[in-house]
């Protein structure tokens, strides 16, 4: 595919067939939560069907071994790791992307642990892996949910998302992390876009 403008989904008509939808070419940066650390961005080039920055989340998360291998082969510098050294004693902590007008989620958290990480390592793939995991988690729950409180007075894009909030229209463009909380712990999320189809 040449770009994002060949880039297409599916999606369901309310009858049960399946249309065909083309990328619209808009797109809406989440905005960073306050406590952002601007000093760290890791970015996220994608190099499989599609080529270039960010990377769309999956429509359906099936495994995380299987959403790891995706990732190790869709991600650009995947397999790249981070040493011991940079990852705390006490776990290396991430939470899932924020959409607007969130407030933070303790139950999004999550530790990875030094012990888990195969002789002291982590790759960048694993990582990400593990953002996407907590999002899709996070996104099962809210399609179960009758009403989506943060859309109020939200952009009428962000509206349309809120009436069919599809994963795949989330895409991550960059790794990032928080300042140090009270505690010391430091968050690493993806930082999100939204790529709405029409």
């Amino acid at each position: 595919m040449a770009g994002k403008d060949a880039m297409h989904s599916f999606a369901s008509n309310d009858d049960g067939s399946v249309r065909h939808v083309l990328y619209t070419g808009e797109k809406l940066a989440v905005p960073l939560p306050a406590n952002t650390d601007y000093g760290f961005y890791w970015p996220i080039y994608s190099c499989g069907t599609y080529t270039g920055p960010g990377l769309p989340l999956p429509e359906e998360v099936e495994s995380e071994d299987a959403m790891l291998e995706t990732v190790h082969n869709t991600v650009c510098c995947a397999t790249q790791e981070w040493t011991v050294n940079d990852i705390p004693p006490g776990g290396l902590h991430i939470q899932r992307g924020l959409l607007p007008n969130e407030m933070i989620d303790k139950r999004c958290r999550d530790t990875i642990y030094r012990m888990f990480c195969e002789l002291g390592r982590i790759s960048v793939g694993e990582l990400l892996t593990k953002m996407i995991m907590k999002q899709a988690k996070w996104h099962k729950k809210l399609t179960k949910t009758p009403r989506i409180e943060w859309v109020v007075n939200q952009n009428v894009i962000w509206q349309r998302w809120a009436s069919n909030p599809r994963l795949d229209w989330l895409w991550i463009v960059a790794i990032r992390r928080t300042l140090p909380d009270a505690e010391g712990r430091v968050y690493y999320f993806p930082e999100l876009e939204l790529h709405p189809m029409a």
